[in-house]
């Protein structure tokens, strides 16, 4: 279901971004990327919610949840890494061909956030690092990673949900979802 709301403010989200690259004198792009963030949370949290209610088997939840997820980034990530690394292999001088390599492999994971320290023993900030042609991918990395730990928080939340309704259930799942957040 495509919902108008949530296309709005992936439009203000993108304008943000691309406005902050840009130079903009309004500094939005990390608003941008928090709301992007905040959508994806709550997509991912409605289709999980859907599985959840289809499924028995918590097993099963697992296994297409991260499936879904798979196949949803996978064939876009493949082509974005693939162009990448061979316009660095023309374009590039040898060593910084190497670190372009490695930033493919760490992006390919799901971990450019983790490669971008790594690659350049730097941090996005640095002026170096912008030379790094994944370092967008810092993001991918940041959201991804929170999906392999969001499923279980999701599975007992909605086991206890399931159960009762009562005041510690709600206070359970605020202060869950608060550590989780902070974490």
């Amino acid at each position: 279901m495509m919902r108008t709301d949530i296309q709005l403010l992936r439009g203000v989200a993108v304008l943000a971004v691309m406005l902050a690259h840009f130079g903009a004198l309004v500094p939005g792009g990390f608003l941008g990327v928090d709301i992007f963030f905040a959508i994806s949370g709550f997509v991912i949290t409605m289709s999980f919610v859907k599985l959840w209610s289809r499924e028995s088997n918590r097993r099963n939840v697992l296994g297409k949840f991260w499936l879904r997820r798979f196949w949803r980034l996978f064939p876009a990530l493949s082509v974005v890494l693939t162009a990448t690394l061979i316009s660095a292999f023309f374009l590039l001088p040898v060593e910084d061909f190497r670190d372009q390599l490695e930033m493919t492999v760490w992006s390919f994971f799901f971990a450019g956030n983790i490669g971008v320290e790594v690659v350049s023993q730097q941090d996005y900030f640095d002026p170096a690092a912008n030379f790094n042609w994944l370092l967008h991918l810092w993001s991918l990395g940041v959201e991804e990673q929170f999906y392999l730990i969001f499923p279980f928080v999701m599975l007992f939340l909605l086991g206890r949900f399931k159960r009762t309704s009562s005041q510690s259930t709600v206070i359970s799942a605020v202060l869950i979802g608060s550590v989780t957040s902070f974490v």
